[in-house]
């Protein structure tokens, strides 16, 4: 609760988690909504956010947001 009312008592993950969220879903959408965690990693990257692609990638699918995936899965086995 004291985390809740005060976010300076959350830790610095968290924070920098929560300032991370916006730019993350901002980037998303200005791309259609099709860019996945290493494109979105790459346009913070050049917009000079310093932020690994792993965290994006745990922010990302925490969210609830996944790029598109594209042509037909391989199927290697017939029944």
């Amino acid at each position: 609760v004291a985390r809740r009312l005060d976010p300076s008592k959350c830790s610095v993950r968290a924070r920098r988690d929560a300032a991370l969220r916006p730019q993350i879903e901002r980037v998303f959408a200005e791309n259609f909504e099709v860019y996945g965690a290493r494109k979105v990693w790459r346009q913070m990257v050049r917009e000079g956010v310093d932020v690994a692609r792993c965290t994006i990638g745990r922010l990302m699918q925490g969210m609830g947001l996944a790029g598109v995936i594209r042509g037909k899965p391989v199927r290697t086995t017939m029944r």
